[in-house]
């Protein structure tokens, strides 16, 4: 995804969003298919505790 330009709802050459770079990070380097929107990932993954943490764990901070 190197030199493309950020731009709210998009998933292309002409700009890609946070979520799915995100998205497209996950299924390129270890094949997990996530969802297209962080309100989607977000309740599709599951409360952990910090020491329960491991790499590659997808982390969305709430409040």
């Amino acid at each position: 995804m190197a030199g493309h330009t950020y731009l709210l709802g998009g998933n292309s050459k002409k700009g890609i969003d946070c979520s799915a770079f995100v998205q497209n990070v996950y299924d390129d380097s270890v094949n997990i298919k996530l969802p297209r929107t962080t309100k989607t990932q977000f309740e599709k993954g599951f409360f952990i505790y910090k020491n329960q943490l491991q790499m590659g764990n997808l982390v969305i901070v709430t409040q």
